[in-house]
């Protein structure tokens, strides 16, 4: 997942891992979703709500997606964090509502409030 140049072979890489439960989740996850390609880190975020892993270290991935991902990743992530219904994820996307109204800025704050209806 790190080394190989094709993108591709890494989003299959990443789909073997999650399939076989191996080595550090939280570690695999900060691999792909720092990953060079667009494709990669979307593979991350599909796969994230099915690993074995805590719902706050989820919780923390998507947001650091959400600060520092595209639109698209970002839209992504409050997808995600919708569709995780954990208490976790349920304040993270309160923070960002309360954010929201508080006047600061999201970028895809209609997904957000997407996302938060749908919740």
């Amino acid at each position: 997942l790190r080394t190989d140049p094709s993108a591709p072979v890494r989003v299959a890489s990443l789909q073997a891992l999650q399939v076989l439960r191996v080595g550090s989740m939280d570690e695999l996850m900060q691999v792909a979703l720092a990953d060079s390609d667009a494709g990669v880190r979307r593979a991350a975020l599909s796969v994230l709500p099915s690993l074995p892993m805590s719902a706050a270290a989820k919780v923390q991935h998507l947001t650091a997606v959400v600060s520092k991902g595209s639109l698209v990743e970002q839209q992504g992530a409050f997808e995600v964090l919708g569709a995780l219904k954990t208490p976790e994820s349920r304040r993270q996307l309160a923070t960002y509502l309360d954010d929201l109204i508080a006047g600061h800025s999201l970028a895809s704050f209609a997904d957000l409030l997407e996302v938060v209806a749908d919740a």
